[in-house]
């Protein structure tokens, strides 16, 4: 059985009728909002082709990711830790396709602001294996996440505790697990994306965004409402509304409308407004994060 936590309630507290609430935000949650700001920055640098705003912050991105992934570990908060690999993979092969781009891709942007590759005078071939190279890395995120996802459905088949299973997204997953479970389909979106198959890739963005929009509606319909992760959900919806104008404006339109960029941009900075908000809003309205249960909803068995 799982450990409880300082954020989460063992069944007997549960079942004890306890009232006791968390006000203050987990260590987690303020790292998650870090987390997310870097992905935001590192698209925003990308899409404006901006080498000194997305390098670093890919860099922070790829610490937060690690240190998340770690605190999980090391608190024993199993139920997200193959969604958390996945998305570390996922976003080192993200970054792998943005420095090949940066690096030698001499495909013209069309901003108002020029930009050469960082290697004076490109290079298509190296373009094209390190992009190679990222498909490998999503395809192997996306095989970590079926082969959880067949345990998941097999623990899942020989539970007989129907009220457990109540509890569960689907009768399948917790839902801090299904609220990351977006990342499936956002693997699955870039890898369409970098094969230049722009249908597949916006079916996947739309269900990843849909997930989104599920989990945040989730979130504010508990008892009391999780407001402080519906407002990084409405975060998420922003950034993701944003790669997909994104991904439209270089694949079926071809790079000819670059206010299309800028328009993403904007998006992503205003995400960024948004998460530095959350300070105020949160005083004024009283986000909190509140668990009823133990982790012992884990994505594998233990």
């Amino acid at each position: 059985m799982a450990s409880c936590g300082p954020w989460n309630k063992c069944p007997e507290q549960a079942a004890s009728g306890s009232t006791e609430k968390r006000l203050a935000q987990p260590e987690p949650d303020k790292i998650e909002a870090a987390q997310l700001t870097a992905w935001l920055l590192k698209d925003l640098g990308w899409v404006l082709v901006i080498p000194f705003i997305c390098l670093p912050a890919a860099t922070f991105a790829i610490i937060f990711s690690i240190y998340i992934l770690y605190q999980s570990l090391r608190t024993d908060r199993r139920s997200s830790i193959v969604l958390l690999v996945a998305e570390l993979v996922w976003l080192l092969g993200n970054i792998a396709w943005m420095l090949s781009e940066m690096l030698w891709d001499v495909t013209p942007k069309h901003l108002p602001w020029s930009f050469a590759p960082l290697i004076q005078g490109g290079n298509e071939a190296l373009y094209d294996r390190g992009v190679l190279f990222t498909l490998v890395l999503f395809s192997l995120g996306l095989v970590v996440i079926l082969v959880a996802f067949v345990a998941v459905c097999v623990r899942q088949c020989c539970l007989s505790d129907a009220h457990q299973r109540s509890h569960y997204v689907f009768g399948l997953v917790s839902e801090e697990t299904y609220s990351r479970s977006f990342i499936t389909f956002w693997i699955a979106k870039d890898m369409f994306w970098a094969l230049e198959d722009y249908r597949m890739a916006l079916v996947m963005g739309v269900l990843a965004l849909c997930i989104v929009i599920d989990s945040a509606r989730r979130f504010t319909a508990k008892d009391p409402p999780d407001k402080y992760s519906a407002y990084l959900m409405l975060v998420e919806m922003l950034w993701i509304l944003g790669n997909i104008i994104w991904m439209t404006a270089e694949l079926p339109l071809k790079q000819k409308h670059p206010v299309l960029r800028m328009v993403c941009g904007g998006l992503f900075g205003f995400g960024l407004l948004m998460i530095q908000s959350i300070g105020v809003i949160g005083t004024m309205f009283s986000f909190s994060r509140h668990c009823d249960r133990c982790e012992s909803s884990c994505l594998v068995p233990p």
